[in-house]
């Protein structure tokens, strides 16, 4: 192996040395060892440097935002919490203080009971009724005669408003009457004003019943009350005006004539209503009709003919003027 010389003193050294034998001074391997060093050094302070920036600051700035998070979450639980004990506990004090009023009410209930009676029977109704409210508040009704007497103090009361009640207002009348009877069911007065406003109110429901009816009636279907059996063609196309369909014989499908005797059946546009239709024999005279109320509104659109029986076409048209 060549040896070298030393920069400093010029004495032969090993390659391999790190400083001169002789001046002691440094060779140029061990400023480059150092070197190395040096950078590894370094290389592995920006690793750490770099993972600290990168990752552990990042993560911890994620961590500190859940614990301010969690932090918020356990003061609303604590004042969910708070508020509930509140509200548990002004319930506590409402039905404390209901168990009190009801005991001292036990306590007099006698003293109140004398009370009822003596207003009841002074005629001071309104203040006697007040009074029984404290029984139905506490569940005694049925303390001596007090439910007796509440059922008295109920039928003055229905009593005087039913008596203000025009009697046109047949179904208010009746319901009164009956609530009345209800309460006292051997009270002759009552039994005949519900028998009576039972009557009107049939009536009445009757007479809705023929204004609905005559209400739903197109022109056309109150022309059609003038039909007559055996009234010619010519007659009631003059009363109708020009027909808009017409079945013949041979016809198929849902409108064929349906019975031997009809030889045509013509048939007239009643909107908003389902179409008037009449039947003809072979004289052509009426042997039947519908006045085109089976139905009114969107669905009468569908009862009426398809285009293949319309007026329009000429081996129909002459039978529909």
């Amino acid at each position: 192996m060549a040896l070298k010389k030393c920069k400093e003193c010029g004495s032969s050294l090993s390659p391999q040395a790190d400083r001169c034998p002789n001046c002691d001074a440094p060779t140029t391997r061990r400023k480059h060892r150092i070197g190395c060093i040096t950078s590894i050094v370094i290389f592995l302070i920006s690793v750490v440097l770099f993972s600290y920036l990168f990752i552990f600051l990042p993560d911890r700035a994620e961590k500190r935002k859940e614990l301010e998070l969690a932090k918020i979450e356990m003061q609303k639980e604590k004042e969910l919490q708070e508020k509930r004990r509140i509200e548990d506990e002004e319930k506590n004090r409402i039905e404390q203080e209901k168990k009190n009023q009801e005991n001292v009410f036990l306590q007099n209930i006698e003293k109140h009971y004398r009370k009822v009676q003596a207003l009841y029977s002074q005629g001071k109704f309104h203040e006697s009724h007040k009074e029984i409210d404290h029984f139905i508040k506490y569940d005694k009704l049925d303390y001596k005669d007090t439910e007796e007497i509440y059922r008295k103090l109920t039928i003055k009361k229905l009593d005087a408003e039913v008596r203000k009640i025009p009697a046109s207002e047949v179904r208010e009348n009746l319901h009164r009457y009956k609530e009345l009877l209800d309460l006292d069911p051997s009270n002759a007065r009552y039994k005949k004003k519900v028998a009576y406003y039972q009557k009107k109110v049939e009536e009445k429901l009757i007479q809705e019943a023929q204004n609905n009816l005559s209400g739903s009636m197109t022109i056309l279907s109150k022309k059609a009350s003038g039909l007559k059996i055996g009234m010619k063609r010519k007659v009631v196309i003059s009363l109708f005006g020009h027909a808009s369909w017409a079945v013949m014989p041979g016809d198929k499908g849902d409108l064929a004539l349906p019975d031997p005797r009809i030889k045509l059946e013509l048939y007239w546009k009643n909107t908003p209503c389902s179409p008037v239709a009449v039947q003809f024999d072979s004289a052509y005279k009426v042997i039947g009709w519908d006045e085109g109320r089976a139905s009114c509104g969107e669905d009468a659109y569908f009862l009426e003919p398809p285009d293949d029986y319309s007026c329009a076409k000429a081996d129909r048209s002459n039978f529909c003027r």
